[in-house]
């Protein structure tokens, strides 16, 4: 991975510093290519972990009908939906009546004794507050539902869940509680949600619902915020200096001088030869201006120099000592990571 690839702004803040995020609007954001790649890994771990346990992915629509929507849920959202003018139409707030609209009445037909669905797609609420890129007007979750014809077998999906979500936390390196919790706006026989230590933040929730909603099937929803593991991860990481380990990267080499060829090539091999554990800034620019980009983010900055050439050293910047390796030794370390 080198660095022109992706957008490297400066360093006033977090979003500017990786480019991650860009607010257009109160409560909307753009990713860059690089947050774009962070939100990729999140989903990519997740979406590996369930087609593992055989749960189906489907794609649903962005759009869904008004009329139907409020047959199952009736005023809930009310405030909060985005409706299409004169097409009886809403962009997403949530998705399980799209799913009971499609698989309750097939499964139960089909004598089928138990399905499990998931998709990760965009969801929209208009929300009154915004919080950053934690609460948002558009945001990125991963559903996954459950139709049994027994409750027994309900019940062993709904644990199941729950064990998958707390192996994915802990992938994540996230500290986290689980918390039963009480919703009147969802008729759920159990409910259960997962927040982060740190500012009880919620990032997923579960609902066993047993036969609700004009359905044959015993039911479970869960949802993952997506976004909201993103948002976390990244201020987590910003604050470790080890944001570069998200990407599964270690280092970033910095040549100080990038219209020397021979320092330039230098650099490349150490590239070339970090088995991917490494980003090359190899960006024309001036030398302090990359080290400025980097310097917030990661403790381990790889100094390419005319001295490292000559001798055939790196030297590595880690917080604010300076130490030089011998160029076999590193390699070896990279390879041996």
């Amino acid at each position: 991975m080198k660095v022109s690839d992706y957008f490297i702004f400066g360093n006033k803040d977090i979003s500017e510093v990786m480019g991650l995020n860009k607010n257009i609007n109160n409560g909307f954001f753009c990713y860059s290519a690089l947050g774009t790649m962070i939100l990729e890994i999140i989903v990519n771990k997740l979406e590996k972990i369930l087609k593992k346990k055989k749960f189906l992915k489907i794609i649903v629509p962005t759009l869904q009908n008004l009329e139907r929507f409020y047959k199952i849920k009736k005023e809930r959202f009310k405030k909060e939906i985005y409706k299409i003018e004169n097409k009886n139409l809403i962009l997403n707030p949530t998705c399980e009546e799209i799913f009971i609209d499609i698989f309750d009445k097939k499964i139960f037909k089909e004598r089928i004794k138990k399905k499990v669905f998931f998709q990760t797609s965009r969801k929209f609420r208009n929300e009154k507050r915004t919080q950053g890129m934690y609460k948002t007007r558009e945001f990125i979750m991963n559903d996954i539902y459950s139709f049994c014809k027994t409750k027994e077998e309900s019940k062993i999906i709904y644990k199941k869940v729950i064990k998958i979500y707390f192996k994915f936390f802990k992938k994540l390196k996230i500290n986290f509680y689980k918390k039963k919790k009480v919703d009147k706006n969802i008729r759920s026989i159990n409910s259960l949600e997962f927040l982060t230590k740190s500012k009880n933040y919620e990032i997923a929730h579960c609902f066993e619902l047993g036969k609700c909603y004009l359905t044959r099937n015993y039911i479970n929803c869960f949802g993952i915020g997506i976004s909201r593991l993103y948002n976390i991860l990244i201020k987590e990481s910003y604050k470790k200096k080890n944001l570069l380990k998200i990407i599964g990267k270690e280092f970033v080499i910095i040549p100080t001088d990038y219209n020397n060829k021979e320092l330039v090539k230098y650099s490349k091999y150490i590239y070339k030869n970090s088995k991917k554990k490494c980003i090359l800034d190899d960006r024309n620019i001036n030398f302090k201006q990359k080290l400025n980009d980097f310097i917030k983010i990661t403790n381990n900055i790889v100094i390419i120099s005319k001295y490292c050439l000559k001798n055939e050293k790196v030297t590595i910047k880690r917080r604010k000592k300076y130490i030089d390796i011998n160029l076999k030794d590193f390699i070896y370390y990279l390879k041996n990571l």
